[in-house]
């Protein structure tokens, strides 16, 4: 999967509530992903709930869902933009987990987000594994049927062949 970086943004408070790097050898500039996340909320004002776009900035791709209170946005690579399941499944799962301090959380809650990480790694490895095995299925059966080939059939049997070569060496 080609997914770089998770972020959640509360649309209403305008405020990043949750950021993760899903591959080590990804920064974030803070000022640039000021002005990203602002593109980006400012540019879902005009989405109907529950549904996508993408964005590019700096040769940076995010594909992002906007939902009824958060925007869930994953920055991917150039051609490969993640599943609209998986940020939909983010979505949901964040929302059940986090359902009791979502309507009241301050500044001083969000913390308690970072469990999210965990959970978001599950859910990854899930769609790769599912990913994985729509691979697997192909390759899986020949395209030419196998035959037997008989190229030496007056080759002398393996133990004559192991022993000649012992003898050799």
């Amino acid at each position: 999967m080609s997914a770089q970086a998770v972020f959640i943004v509360d649309k209403i408070e305008n405020t990043l509530i949750f950021l993760e790097h899903l591959e080590e050898n990804i920064k974030i500039n803070q000022k640039e992903l000021s002005n990203i996340l602002g593109k980006i909320v400012n540019n879902s004002k005009d989405l109907k709930f529950n549904s996508f776009s993408e964005f590019k900035l700096k040769e940076k791709y995010y594909l992002y869902g906007a939902f009824d209170k958060f925007l869930i946005i994953l920055q991917h690579l150039k051609d490969k933009p993640p599943p609209e399941e998986l940020i939909i499944e983010l979505h949901n799962t964040f929302i059940k987990i986090f359902e009791n301090i979502l309507e009241n959380y301050t500044t001083n809650d969000l913390y308690k987000f970072r469990s999210f990480t965990k959970v978001i790694r599950e859910i990854f490895a899930k769609h790769l594994k599912d990913k994985k095995g729509l691979d697997t299925i192909i390759g899986n059966s020949p395209i030419i049927d196998p035959i037997q080939r008989d190229f030496y059939p007056e080759r002398p049997p393996i133990p004559d062949l192991l022993m000649c070569s012992y003898i050799d060496a």
